[in-house]
């Protein structure tokens, strides 16, 4: 994935300055970086990431065990991981640029966390006029899956 990645970006150099890759797992970032560390990237953090997994299991070919589904630690040590690799620290390891968090979980604090650290902040998915003047007036990037300008209204 990471030379797929890297060879169309070498193709199409336009994409250093319009796009970025994000992923839910941190190892695809590192190899990302550790190929082409000129490609922007961004760790999306999933609060609650492995309740998300085992409701969306029974959607795949092969659920989820139940050893999995009921051990509590194992998910917590997941949880955990996955959120310290969303923090400033976590995303310094990882040579990420952004961190993408669902605009729920953004408040001012974490705004403040991760200004501090430099890293550029960005909801999804933001759909509400509201959130998005909120957002913007705080200099936070947004991805939303509709199309509508809050200017205009």
């Amino acid at each position: 994935m990471a030379k797929i990645i890297d060879n169309l970006f070498t193709r199409y150099p336009f994409l250093y300055d319009r796009a970025f890759c994000a992923s839910f797992y941190p190892y695809n970032l590192y190899s990302i970086r550790r190929l082409n560390p000129y490609i922007t990237t961004a760790f999306s953090c999933e609060p609650n990431l492995t309740t998300r997994i085992i409701e969306r299991a029974s959607e795949t070919p092969e659920p989820k065990s139940n050893f999995y589904i009921k051990n509590l630690i194992l998910r917590w040590i997941i949880e955990s991981v996955c959120m310290w690799f969303g923090s400033p620290n976590g995303l310094k390891f990882l040579g990420a640029n952004l961190v993408c968090i669902e605009h729920h979980q953004i408040s001012q604090n974490s705004l403040d966390e991760y200004r501090k650290a430099g890293i550029i902040l960005c909801a999804w998915c933001v759909n509400e006029p509201e959130q998005q003047r909120w957002l913007k007036a705080n200099r936070v990037t947004i991805i939303t899956d509709t199309l509508f300008d809050i200017d205009e209204k």
